[in-house]
């Protein structure tokens, strides 16, 4: 699952990356009979930020 440039300014394909690849990995553990996941989590877990330059990292 990697980053989506921009987040927020696509959100179908911020959706997609987050919530739909970890379908696809909580499915494939449960088809191959994995008993622990690990999972993570990134700042959207937390909501939407007042400011949402918050969300750009500054390099």
């Amino acid at each position: 699952m990697g980053a989506v440039p921009g987040p927020g300014r696509d959100p179908q394909e911020t959706f997609e990356n987050n919530m739909v690849s970890t379908f696809n990995v909580m499915r494939a553990a449960q088809q191959h009979r994995v008993r622990r996941v690990v999972f993570s989590s990134s700042a959207f877990g937390m909501g939407w930020a007042a400011d949402p330059a918050a969300f750009v990292p500054k390099y």
